[in-house]
């Protein structure tokens, strides 16, 4: 009893210590920037929890492993929705018993270079949870990275997932040498079983560095575009109309600051929902009475008299035959979370915009497609303050003076996949535009940042981050952090953004996630493998049985 006490206590340990060093590495409330250097060993733990348990108390492991480092991690989404953190939790302590689950079947049905294949497992289950209407990607350990811009310009090619795999690889392969030093006593012949893989490792580490210091791009001689990006520091949700008319004022204040005092500006952003109500919709249907109608009004007054273009995020909503009701016409309208592009003299009188709509929404909180399957849950979530859009289904570039906008908003440049479309319809530029007030903190606009890096190097074109209250930031196509404001400030920041070429492409731009894919591939093949291998095992005992 007092050995299990004592093996269940280590395992604990190994689980709690796995858990902390994983949260430890992303952008955290102790270190914004993350420990970046603890990513190479955080889950060391955790392959070494693998190897002590049992297959069956594997699922058992990794759903609680799974629950407290995504808590740890995410604390902050608590402050996003009353159910968000239940989800979470609910949805880590699956994926992580199936994953955990996994790693145990290939530590032991393949015990040669096993670590190598439980690598390939964990890329392709991080890939997976970014999948579906419950996609995800916050936690893939390769993102904690994004402060050492050499390293990552490799994900040109690889994506974020040639990162992880760097990453998961060695602390799989270590795990294994300490596990069998342990159990061995002979360093000797320990070191001997692993010095090549960890020879490989190193020299693809350099590799790495290599190709992100040769591959650096120079911006001599290339065009230019001066864009202000506004940091307004407020939650466009929380208020009434009072507030609203309130933020409308400080955007537009800190607009003409920006316009004032840089002459040659071309752009002027504003995040995503920063202005509240409805453009389109109030312009149009709206009687001249409804206050609403009236700020919008304004606000298109003052967009005309400009002499450069607005990107202005806002809730853009259209009527739906299907859901009209004479009586009532707000009972058909449709609303789509957009990004609105306005050039004086041009659309913005009546408003025209060029318009692109997000299509990738945040699940349960801004879309849940299965109201007729799970009618209650809908109808909680309503009860709930839940805001819902449609998904826009065109990933469009906005464009003015032959400049072409890829504009993922808020949510979607945690993605890959949305930013190298974009590229690959030709975007000279990335702008983000979003709202992270609601978290009230700084390590979630972190976190989100970490990211959105990894799309200026995924694609080689600038990254232009206009948020409601952080982080606002400038990043160019080297994975640079040229421009940042300080989180939680009311300011402006100007971007001089150097373009490339027309027509620059990377291998991640066509290919997307192809490494996530492979890996997933890997994953299937081998899982299949052993399981053919154990009955062709089983078959041959039998028949020398009889």
């Amino acid at each position: 009893m007092k050995n299990k006490l004592m093996l269940f206590s280590l395992n604990l340990l190994l689980a709690v210590l796995g858990s902390v060093f994983f949260a430890l590495s992303h952008p955290n409330y102790f270190n914004l920037n993350g420990l970046q250097i603890l990513a190479y060993a955080a889950l060391i733990p955790f392959f070494v929890l693998i190897k002590r348990t049992d297959l069956k108390f594997s699922f058992l492991w990794g759903a609680f492993s799974g629950a407290l480092f995504y808590f740890l991690f995410n604390f902050w989404i608590i402050f996003f929705h009353p159910i968000a953190i239940y989800i979470i939790i609910a949805k880590y302590c699956v994926i992580y018993s199936l994953l955990f689950f996994v790693l145990k079947i290939i530590d032991s049905y393949m015990c040669k270079n096993a670590f190598v294949f439980q690598a390939v497992a964990w890329v392709a289950f991080e890939y997976l949870n970014t999948l579906g209407f419950l996609g995800y990607p916050y936690g893939i350990i390769g993102y904690t990275q994004w402060n050492f811009p050499v390293l990552i310009r490799v994900s040109s090619i690889l994506g974020v997932w040639g990162i992880s795999f760097l990453l998961v690889f060695f602390s799989s392969c270590m795990a294994s040498f300490l596990f069998d030093f342990y159990k061995e006593k002979n360093i000797k012949n320990v070191y001997k079983r692993y010095k090549l893989p960890m020879m490989i490792w190193i020299g693809v580490f350099f590799a790495f560095i290599f190709y992100g210091t040769f591959t650096k791009i120079e911006f001599s001689g290339n065009s230019k575009v001066k864009i202000a990006l506004v940091q307004p520091n407020h939650d466009p949700w929380i208020g009434n109309f009072e507030v609203y008319k309130n933020n409308y004022e400080n955007l537009k204040s800190l607009s003409e600051k920006a316009i004032k005092e840089n002459p040659d500006l071309d752009l002027v952003v504003w995040p995503e929902t920063a202005f509240i109500p409805r453009i389109r919709w109030h312009y149009k249907y709206s009687s001249s009475s409804n206050p609403s109608s009236g700020l919008v009004r304004e606000l298109l007054n003052f967009l005309n008299e400009q002499r450069v273009p607005f990107l202005i995020g806002n809730d853009d909503g259209e009527i739906s035959e299907n859901l009209m009701d004479s009586e009532n016409i707000d009972a058909g309208r449709i609303d789509y979370n957009a990004a609105l592009l306005f050039i004086p003299g041009e659309n913005v009188l009546p408003p025209s915009p060029q318009i692109y709509r997000k299509m990738h929404l945040v699940p349960f909180t801004e879309h849940f497609p299965y109201q007729k399957i799970f009618p209650q849950v809908y109808e909680f979530l309503k009860e709930n303050d839940t805001h819902f859009w449609e998904k826009g289904k065109e990933s469009n570039l906005l464009e003015f003076n032959n400049l072409k906008i890829g504009t993922p908003i808020c949510f979607e440049d945690t993605f890959g996949y949305i930013s190298s479309i974009f590229s690959k319809k030709g975007a000279d530029i990335i702008i983000n535009l979003t709202n992270d007030a609601w978290a009230q903190s700084a390590v979630s606009q972190y976190q989100h940042l970490s990211m959105a890096v990894f799309r200026a190097v995924e694609n080689r074109l600038p990254v232009l981050r206009s948020t409601s209250s952080g982080q606002t930031a400038f990043i160019d196509q080297n994975g640079n952090i040229q421009k940042m404001l300080q989180p939680f400030i009311k300011d402006n920041l100007i971007a001089d953004v150097t373009l490339l070429t027309k027509g620059y492409k990377t291998v991640y731009s066509y290919l997307g996630d192809f490494f996530g894919i492979l890996c997933t591939i890997v994953l299937v093949f081998n899982l299949c493998f052993i399981i053919i291998n154990k009955f062709i095992k089983k078959d041959r005992r039998s028949n020398e049985t009889e």
